[in-house]
């Protein structure tokens, strides 16, 4: 199991802890900087912030989403099969760009071997169903791979209204933030960080 699953069972199992209203604006700041303080790719960062709305209208996913972030971000490995893309062991934040890519380019399948977060994936995957107006058939397998294909018809999830945030997703998320935040140091204030040297109001 990675960092990020360790984190998230860990959280289920003791019930998620107190939770704390929080606004869409404010869930989409902290997975923007909090993707990027955890070195997610800028773009992977932007999607995984514009499904804010899927991610908070659920406690549960909210977890599974700071999971995915927490997880180290590494490249993935693919391999093409005939009409089918498949990807090995992978991060939902890092394979759903590749995969919406991957079928919008007339992919017929993309098969994914392992997915840390599938219920991440599947938000992600919601989301840009929307955006390009499309459906997207998603198919589970006994040894839980997941093959994600384009469809005519299909069901799309939209975001829904927001529910109450585990403070521990809010903490941890605030915590991989601050790795964005440069030191204050007198050298950084000369050259215009922060309120300055002086005032002049």
């Amino acid at each position: 199991m990675t960092a990020g699953e360790i984190w998230a069972k860990k959280q289920r199992e003791i019930g998620m802890g107190p939770k704390v209203r929080a606004s869409l604006s404010e869930v989409f700041a902290l997975l923007l900087k909090a993707g990027i303080g955890s070195g997610l790719p800028l773009g992977h960062t932007q999607a995984l912030a514009a499904a804010a709305g899927w991610f908070a209208s659920s406690p549960d996913l909210m977890i599974s989403v700071v999971g995915a972030v927490m997880c180290e971000h590494t490249p993935l490995v693919s391999h093409e099969e005939g009409d089918t893309l498949e990807i090995e062991e992978c991060g939902a934040a890092m394979a759903a760009p590749a995969v919406v890519d991957a079928l919008m380019d007339n992919t017929k399948t993309v098969r994914l071997d392992r997915v840390d977060f599938p219920d991440v994936l599947r938000a992600l995957l919601d989301k840009a169903q929307r955006d390009y107006d499309v459906y997207f058939a998603v198919e589970t397998t006994a040894s839980g791979a997941m093959n994600v294909s384009v469809a005519k018809t299909g069901e799309r999830r939209e975001a829904g209204e927001l529910e109450l945030v585990p403070q521990a997703a809010i903490d941890a998320l605030s915590s991989l933030a601050a790795k964005t935040f440069v030191p204050a140091t007198a050298a950084s204030r000369e050259k215009g960080a922060g309120a300055g040297l002086n005032d002049n109001d």
